[in-house]
């Protein structure tokens, strides 16, 4: 018989879902500012990520954008206290920031953030008439077993909406 044995929870996600209050605005500024990149015929984008004909994708961040001014706020806000509630601890970060525009049938590949403690989405308009659009995808770490496992581990799903 083993002696002192416990279970320790190796793949913990944590996700949290906050919307910031009088959004409207500073989601416009930024919507407005991706419009112009979009349109810009000298900016450079890339679809690596990002799948059908027409998604787009920044191809650096946009974080010392003058759009994002009114969001960095709330964005280090809650990386501060996702990081208590987390570790216990604040750790030092530095923050970087995509844009994607996925219209429909579009989506983002699945992807890993190599040596990054914490990841998010912030949604700047979703469409209301198809209520599957902006689902965040989390994949269990052993979601490669689970195809020839069955159905053993299951993915998350996280609606914007």
């Amino acid at each position: 018989m083993p002696h002192n044995e416990s279970w320790i929870e190796l793949f913990p996600i944590f996700s949290l879902k906050r919307q910031l209050k009088n959004h409207n605005k500073i989601n416009q500024a930024i919507y407005d500012h991706v419009v112009k990149l979009y349109n810009d015929e000298d900016y450079k984008y890339m679809k690596k990520s990002i799948k059908g004909s027409d998604a787009w994708q920044s191809d650096f961040s946009i974080i010392e954008s003058e759009c994002i001014e009114q969001l960095k706020p709330f964005l280090v806000k809650s990386i501060e206290e996702s990081c208590i509630l987390i570790y216990g601890y604040n750790l030092s970060f530095e923050v970087t920031l995509w844009v994607n525009i996925s219209p429909k049938y579009c989506y983002n590949s699945t992807h890993a953030h190599p040596g990054c403690q914490l990841a998010g989405v912030y949604y700047v308009r979703i469409p209301k008439t198809d209520v599957r659009s902006g689902i965040l995808v989390i994949h269990h770490p052993f979601g490669v077993l689970s195809e020839s496992l069955g159905t053993m581990y299951n993915n998350i799903e996280i609606n914007p909406q």
